[in-house]
């Protein structure tokens, strides 16, 4: 008997999310940001937008077709969110705009395969450290998520002058490991950062993504965790 239930227990856990494709837009100083998908998405994945900019005193609004997960618009500087959607073959360009004039921004997308559709949300968190001293960044702790999921985490920096991060810069408050995903800095306009990094969650914890910048000044940093369910989770 003990054999079998820990068969089943086994066999209950559900896979880990994959990440059919992903893509970073072009940061430019403007009011809305957009990119593309390579190819079509498909039917039944889920599509993820992270978007970030400078100059906080202006707010994004809401992306067409896209719920949000999690936004800091910050009272300066650096603004991040972190939005969700059915995947839509008919749609491959996602675009986000914002109040005001001008700042630079950008929009990185990924169509992720494996999630919970009908209940995508688990936990979410976000931190401004804007006026904060140091090179660490970090999310801020979620609520306890659920035992199994797919974390999203994004770091916004106020300037484009850090050495380039590794996965291995990326740590975690639990034992889910990130992976990171992008690093993009420029000078256009407000000079900025924004790296991205993900993580399969095995564990029902407090989750956190911590990110160590080297070099550069000490800027202001937005931070914004995201953690979705996965499919076929037996709860």
């Amino acid at each position: 008997f003990n054999e079998a239930r820990e068969w089943q227990i086994a066999s209950d856990a559900p896979g880990d999310a994959i990440i059919v494709q992903a893509v970073l837009g072009t940061e430019a100083s403007a009011t809305s940001y957009s990119a593309t998908f390579a190819s079509a998405p498909t039917s039944g994945n889920t599509v993820i937008m992270v978007a970030m900019h400078r100059d906080g005193a202006n707010a994004f609004t809401a992306p067409p077709f896209l719920s949000p997960a999690v936004l800091n618009n910050a009272a300066v500087e650096v603004d991040i969110g972190i939005w969700y959607g059915a995947a839509d073959p008919a749609t491959s360009t996602y675009s986000i705009s914002k109040s005001g004039g001008n700042q630079t921004g950008i929009v990185y997308l990924m169509e992720v395969a494996g999630l919970d559709t009908a209940s995508l949300l688990n936990a979410t968190s976000s931190n401004n450290q804007t006026g904060a001293t140091g090179l660490i960044a970090w999310t801020g702790l979620t609520p306890t998520t659920t035992q199994y999921g797919f974390a999203v985490a994004a770091v916004g920096v106020g300037d484009n002058d850090f050495t380039n991060p590794t996965t291995a810069s990326w740590t975690s408050s639990s034992t889910a490991s990130y992976t990171q995903r992008s690093w993009n800095q420029w000078a256009t306009g407000n000079d900025g950062g924004l790296g991205i990094a993900t993580a399969n969650v095995r564990n029902a914890q407090r989750q956190q993504a911590r990110l160590v910048l080297t070099t550069g000044g000490v800027e202001e940093r937005n931070s914004v965790i995201a953690v979705f369910k996965l499919a076929n989770q037996v709860t």
